[in-house]
């Protein structure tokens, strides 16, 4: 569940909904939060990216969309805004996977974002090595990414997952407000501890 999650910038008060100050120190600076403010007011939605490993996270996202997101489309709407959540590990198609075009509709699509969102734990996620055939479909996407991102030219050797934070936050913190929430490592253990005879199971925590 979410109660393993931490955030590391100060939570909203739930309770009296009262976003013009807390916000700017969650999400980013004033000159952000007016853009964005401007951006939902002239489109009238936000698009938020959540981005985590591909495995590892299922429970976690699955509490969110479930238990929180309707509250927050609710809120949205009652304001006139409409919350568009891209959570690309339910819609990346099996055509568009095959085609390795993962990369690029990842990236894509946080171009299109007003926030990015980063939910991790233990598990780094899936990188590409010349010697593991399972991961040789990273490099590939990679290369079908490149022509439109050549930063990526710098960063082979790393996971789906960090070149999603790279893209969303890391290469131009200023582009957007950004979130991270990281599980409690003690959560992760456990988890590895629980299921060490099962490879696959495992594997989703380390």
């Amino acid at each position: 569940s979410l109660s393993n999650l931490s955030l590391i910038f100060v939570p909203l008060d739930s309770k009296i909904m009262i976003v013009e100050e807390v916000v700017a120190d969650v999400c980013g600076s004033e000159e952000m939060l007016i853009s964005l403010r401007q951006s939902i007011e002239e489109k009238g939605t936000v698009t938020v990216f959540f981005s985590s490993p591909f495995g590892g996270m299922e429970e976690e996202r699955s509490s969110f969309v479930e238990q929180y997101l309707p509250a927050l489309r609710t809120q949205c709407e009652s304001k006139g805004v409409t919350l568009s959540l891209i959570d690309l590990r339910w819609g990346i198609t099996e055509e568009q996977a095959s085609k390795c075009q993962t990369l690029s509709i990842c990236l894509q699509e946080i171009d299109q974002s007003d926030i990015f969102i980063g939910c991790y734990g233990n598990r780094y996620g899936t990188k590409h090595d010349e010697n593991t055939v399972e991961t040789h479909w990273v490099g590939t996407t990679l290369d079908i990414a490149l022509p439109q991102y050549p930063w990526l030219e710098n960063f082979r050797e790393k996971s789906i997952t960090e070149l999603e934070y790279r893209h969303g936050f890391l290469n131009d913190p200023s582009k957007r407000p950004s979130m991270f929430f990281f599980r409690n490592k003690k959560y992760d253990d456990k988890m590895i501890e629980m299921f060490k005879n099962s490879e696959g199971r495992r594997k989703r925590y380390e």
